[in-house]
């Protein structure tokens, strides 16, 4: 989860601070807050990573040009295997793209063969169902 702080409306107790109902955690999943982009910024997350030494990450979550983008280089740098299934990431229209082009531009031509791959919702699924299985 990202905070920015009082007053920013992206922060403990305001709506658009809580995860969304279809990607929020299941029973014993771990929450960490972290106040910069990539969620690597958080010093227990990146521990926490390493103590279970998982190789694989899969992310989801807003906001596609920002947070998403410095999270998937981040763990690319660190040597993770990054997974990032179809339509599990979102953006907001800016000043020089809309929200679907913006979205397109990373999912379609920035991460794939290079910092990540992106994959169907199905095999997201597929994959998710063999690692807890």
């Amino acid at each position: 989860m990202h905070d920015d702080g009082p007053g920013s409306g992206f922060t403990k107790g305001c709506e658009d601070f809580e995860i969304a109902d279809q990607i929020a955690p299941v029973e014993n999943e771990k929450i960490y807050t972290k106040t910069i982009n990539s969620s690597f910024g958080n010093s227990e997350f990146a521990e926490y990573l390493e103590q279970t030494g998982e190789k694989e990450l899969m992310i989801t979550g807003l906001q596609t040009n920002f947070c998403i983008d410095a999270t998937i280089k981040s763990a690319f740098e660190r040597g993770y295997k990054v997974i990032v299934p179809a339509g599990t990431n979102s953006t907001f229209d800016n000043d020089y793209m809309d929200a679907e082009t913006t979205y397109r531009y990373y999912n379609e031509m920035m991460w794939p063969k290079r910092f990540a791959e992106c994959v169907s919702i199905e095999k997201a699924a597929e994959m998710l169902k063999k690692h807890s299985g």
